[in-house]
């Protein structure tokens, strides 16, 4: 479902500064940063693997330190694409994994119930009551 988000697509521009901070203190001195490229996609589209260029030169970081660097730049998501040597374009906010919670609503205020919804984000799974046997409250 097509999702009314206010975070569904979002432009943002890397404060070179910053980015170069953040890279120094994970131990790669590139000097002011001038250009980031993605070098591997996860296969939700993610960025695996980020290419930053410095004036001293180049560093590439993956996992999680590439999304903890990025997400504490200000990004929504590491699901962007370069669109300048310091812009990106991203698309949602959140960690592709999981249901839009906007999409959620949306279908909520059509009327579909709660396991709809869930069948809807997670398709094949099935929901069942967990009994506690012997478990004082």
């Amino acid at each position: 479902m097509e999702a009314d988000s206010p975070h569904r697509a979002w432009s943002a521009r890397l404060d070179p500064a910053a980015l170069s901070s953040g890279l120094r203190a994970l131990g790669h001195d590139i000097g002011t940063a001038t250009a980031i490229s993605v070098v591997e996609r996860t296969a939700s589209g993610r960025v695996a693997r980020l290419q930053v260029q410095g004036t001293a030169g180049s560093a590439v970081i993956g996992g999680a330190q590439a999304t903890n660097l990025l997400r504490g730049l200000g990004l929504k998501s590491t699901r962007f694409t370069v669109t300048g040597a310091l812009s990106v374009r991203g698309d949602g906010w959140g960690h592709g994994v999981g249901m839009s919670q906007y999409g959620a609503r949306g279908l909520a205020e059509a009327g579909y119930g709660f396991d709809d919804i869930l069948s809807w984000y997670y398709p094949g799974t099935d929901l069942s009551r967990l009994s506690v046997v012997g478990h004082a409250p």
